[in-house]
């Protein structure tokens, strides 16, 4: 409920859930299916113009670390939705090693796919990102004190600017 939160509440977009989808590609075994914690299509904002971005959300909660089984499923979605957006999303102020090398591997796999994408379409999201009343940047205080403003993303997409700076901040 908090990754819902995030979406519709802090960064104020227009948001439809759809919480435990699995998706059944095939003759897949019930332990091979696919499944988002959260599945949502968002809007940016209200406006009718604005591009409807398809957004899977893998969610964690304290003391449960992301997994080889959460890549696994994400490399699975991000076959079959190539432009979606994969957030990862954990109450923990902060991602262990382990979690940064297998969420640094999927992002590699996904530029393998397409070289000439600049940002990735990955989102991390930390228990401070969560717990904020504020919109990013300034729920990211604390964290981004040591990042040149040089670094900080200039686009018009806010889902993509939010991917990047979430990638130099939580896998740096």
């Amino acid at each position: 409920m908090l990754a819902l939160r995030f979406f519709a509440i802090t960064l104020r977009g227009n948001t439809t859930p759809i919480f435990g989808l699995e998706i059944k590609r095939g003759k897949e075994t019930q332990a091979k299916i696919p499944e988002a914690d959260l599945a949502l299509f968002f809007r940016e904002d209200f406006i009718l113009s604005d591009k409807i971005e398809l957004v899977f959300v893998e969610c964690k909660t304290y003391n449960n670390p992301f997994a080889e089984k959460d890549i696994d499923t994400m490399t699975i979605l991000a076959e079959d939705f190539p432009n979606a957006f994969f957030v990862f999303a954990t109450l923990e102020k902060n991602l262990n090693s382990k979690e940064k090398k297998i969420i640094g591997r999927f992002i590699k796999y996904l530029k393998g796919k397409n070289p000439k994408k600049k940002v990735m379409q990955v989102m991390i999201i930390t228990g401070t990102e969560l717990y904020s009343e504020k919109e990013p940047p300034e729920c990211l205080k604390g964290k981004i004190e040591n990042i040149p403003n040089s670094t900080f993303p200039i686009m018009n997409n806010k889902l993509l600017r939010l991917s990047e700076l979430s990638q130099i901040v939580h896998l740096s």
